[in-house]
């Protein structure tokens, strides 16, 4: 099975974050301020997204 892909778009003021499945479903789409707390939070979306959506044979998010 394919390892999910998230793709960033960095902005000056804001940042836009896409995961999406080995199907190509979208996962998770946020934007996000320039912000260190919103940035971690965004990482921690995206990998509790991830894990989600893993089963046995899916590798590690």
């Amino acid at each position: 099975m394919p390892e999910p892909w998230a793709g960033t778009d960095a902005g000056k003021t804001q940042h836009h974050c896409t995961t999406i499945d080995a199907n190509a479903t979208v996962v998770l789409s946020r934007r996000v301020p320039n912000d260190e707390t919103e940035l971690l939070q965004l990482l921690g979306a995206a990998a509790a997204a991830c894990a989600a959506r893993a089963t046995p044979s899916s590798p590690p998010c």
